[in-house]
């Protein structure tokens, strides 16, 4: 059974035992260094510190960003560095514990 990268790198994120965290981002973005999802309201704030964003549609101007705050009550992270094409509204995205570059470099090495 033939499987995509998207699958494989999700694949390779469950392997690692590690959340994995997937949505798509609500159309109230009003930054273009933060994005909004109802779903994001389930982690404590500062939680997501550290982490890396992955937009993985759509035609952001940067794929992975790291978050460096989110808020609880309002369900939007910020992330370094700022989207210059425009708010990240209506993209899917992942939040990674490593930079998805490193995961698809993993990947490519093992095959």
């Amino acid at each position: 059974m033939a499987r995509t990268r998207t699958q494989i790198r999700q694949m390779t994120v469950d392997q690692l035992e590690v959340p994995q965290i997937t949505g798509t981002a609500g159309g109230s973005g009003s930054s273009t260094s933060t994005m909004r999802d109802n779903d994001l309201e389930r982690f404590g704030d500062n939680d997501l510190i550290g982490a890396w964003l992955y937009f993985s549609s759509g035609s952001p101007t940067f794929t992975d960003v790291r978050i460096t705050d989110n808020v609880q009550s309002t369900g939007v992270v910020t992330f370094r560095p700022s989207q210059v094409s425009g708010a990240p509204d209506s993209l899917t995205y992942e939040i990674l514990p490593y930079e998805s570059s490193a995961i698809h470099t993993a990947i490519n090495e093992a095959m």
